[in-house]
């Protein structure tokens, strides 16, 4: 799990260097914390079902879908 974080981290560093745009540096020391903080804001993001969804399906449909997927 650390060496994904540290990947991202050097990813979003080279890209924002490619492309002359400022990098992750945003959270913390040379943006070390932002991959703590994109995750922190996809956990508590709400989830939001449209009002006339079948509940049950609308939630369980992305988990059907990666098992088809890794069959």
């Amino acid at each position: 799990m650390l060496v994904a974080a540290q990947l991202v981290w050097l990813e979003r560093r080279l890209l924002a260097l490619w492309q002359d745009r400022y990098g992750p540096n945003r959270v913390g020391p040379f943006g070390l914390l932002q991959v703590l903080a994109d995750m922190i804001k996809i956990l508590t993001k709400e989830d939001w079902i449209p009002p006339f969804a079948d509940k049950p399906v609308f939630v369980i449909a992305p988990a059907i879908i990666m098992v088809a997927v890794l069959l």
